[in-house]
């Protein structure tokens, strides 16, 4: 599987993003090249502010621009707040022949088709297939995920039509009170006076599956050092 970066801007990446900038983009060389780095912040620490998310190979785009080796696309895909026909950003022009679908985006945005209905018991069990992956900025594969991408990409492959970001997602579950979620339902956290920017998923009372932290990996844990940023929960409601 190729995986290509969707970046904010044309100038985002750094010299060490080379390997995923490639016309064959190395998803793993380029995580062996960051994890390589003796300074955190120019290897994955580095990429906040730079990489948006991950576009799977096969994965449809709208190309809006084409301009040198670049691409300005929006991704049907992964819905977001940012544009009403997906997530946008810049992806390498190259990268349009990995199996991806062109569009010139003219028109109003296309409807995805999708599940309309999620079943608790497959959604973790799709989770659990990602246990020990490690933390990635913005990662939506199965080599590095980010908190919102562990919900994303299980969903995703169950057919189920879902927001890629955090707070994206918040705003699309049917709010529930913590006390009262159930297994496959989200918790949401966010620092004072800010949106969600961290996800769980509840396997059991007080437990959840998540991805902390860059360094960190998949793991099931009980969320005590979150406890006080714990701002809501939300039952998973598939977009139409």
């Amino acid at each position: 599987m190729s995986i290509s970066g969707l970046w904010l801007t044309a100038t985002s990446p750094r010299p060490i993003d080379a390997p995923l900038l490639a016309a064959a983009p190395d998803h793993d060389r380029w995580l062996a090249a960051m994890d390589a780095e003796p300074e955190p912040m120019a290897g994955r620490l580095g990429l906040e502010g730079r990489l948006e998310t991950e576009v799977l190979e096969g994965e449809s785009v709208e190309v809006h621009d084409l301009h040198d080796d670049w691409a300005f696309v929006t991704c049907p895909e992964q819905p977001s707040h940012k544009n009403p026909r997906g997530y946008p950003g810049y992806l390498r022009a190259a990268h349009l022949d990995l199996g991806v679908c062109e569009s010139d985006g003219a028109g109003d945005p296309a409807p995805t088709a999708g599940a309309t209905s999620v079943d608790p018991a497959a959604f973790l069990d799709a989770v659990r297939a990602h246990a020990g992956v490690s933390y990635l900025w913005a990662g939506l594969s199965p080599h590095g995920l980010d908190s919102s991408g562990l919900v994303h990409l299980p969903l995703c492959t169950l057919g189920v039509r879902f927001p890629r970001d955090c707070s994206d997602q918040a705003r699309q579950c049917a709010p529930v009170a913590p006390a009262d979620a159930t297994p496959g339902d989200l918790l949401f956290f966010a620092r004072p006076g800010s949106e969600p920017d961290h996800v769980g998923i509840l396997t059991a009372t007080g437990r959840m599956l998540h991805v902390p932290q860059t360094g960190r990996v998949v793991e099931e844990d009980v969320p005590t050092d979150r406890a006080e940023t714990l701002v809501c929960a939300g039952r998973i409601s598939a977009l139409g």
